[in-house]
């Protein structure tokens, strides 16, 4: 996780980046990015902790989040694969004209279980039982829409 925290803030791409950006010449790691992580992983063990909705939530939104990354990324090597003159670069390892097959039926299998993950656990859940994964990273998305193009 830190990482994943120190490379975008950088790059000057999260909020706080050039606070999280900071290496202290004495230690030569950053460590702000070291205290941020422990924080959020201090508050999301305590929201596990709390409630096994939230858990749920939390874990759905992780797996939409992977199959959405997934989605783009096979839809962007389709597109490639369909409308580029010569296709993709050759590889050690191809499906040749399969691939073409391959990756649509991988996208409507992940469009599919992405539909699916925004359902509720149990079927005619109370209020306090749906899944908001759904609202959450349409939410989350929106944001970082929003931070893109504003910084």
């Amino acid at each position: 996780m830190i990482a994943v925290l120190f490379a975008p803030a950088r790059d000057a791409g999260l909020p706080f980046s050039a606070w999280l950006e900071y290496i202290q010449p004495n230690y030569d790691v950053p460590a702000n990015v070291h205290l941020a992580t422990l924080f959020i992983t201090t508050l999301l063990s305590l929201i596990i902790l709390g409630s096994s909705i939230a858990f749920n939530i939390i874990t759905s939104l992780g797996v939409l989040g992977i199959v959405i990354s997934y989605l783009i990324a096979i839809f962007c090597i389709l597109a490639k694969r369909l409308h580029a003159p010569h296709g993709l670069v050759r590889a050690r390892f191809g499906l040749g004209r399969a691939g073409i097959f391959v990756n649509v039926v991988a996208l409507c299998f992940l469009s599919l279980t992405s539909v699916f993950l925004c359902f509720p656990a149990v079927p005619n859940p109370a209020a306090e039982n749906m899944n908001r994964s759904c609202v959450m990273f349409s939410g989350l998305v929106s944001f970082a829409l929003g931070f893109y193009w504003v910084a």
